[in-house]
């Protein structure tokens, strides 16, 4: 993350944003997330979200590994983020979604 701050025009991550990064990013493997990262350094995007990211790495993992994973020219909700995925995120931040 120290990259991106210093690559970006953004400030400072507080503590509770980096908590949100990490369980948010933490099941991709530091190689895929560390490319995601120079990606965002270097497009055009001032003020990335983690979804951002979060989105670039999906796109690094093989289809197997997601469950609708990202496609450019896909149908519908072929961008959108799993049930699983969306319920790993939720646990990880100690977040109720019932």
């Amino acid at each position: 993350m120290l990259a991106l701050t210093c690559g970006k025009r953004t400030t400072d991550f507080s503590q509770a944003q980096l908590k949100v990064w990490h369980a948010s990013l933490c099941s991709f493997p530091a190689h895929v997330i560390n490319r995601g990262v120079v990606e965002m350094i270097l497009d055009g995007v001032r003020f990335p979200e983690v979804g951002d990211l979060y989105d670039l790495c999906r796109k690094q993992i093989p289809k197997k590994l997601t469950e609708a994973a990202y496609t450019a020219h896909g149908k519908g909700n072929a961008q959108r983020v799993g049930k699983n995925e969306i319920e790993a995120v939720a646990e990880r931040l100690g977040l109720s979604l019932e």
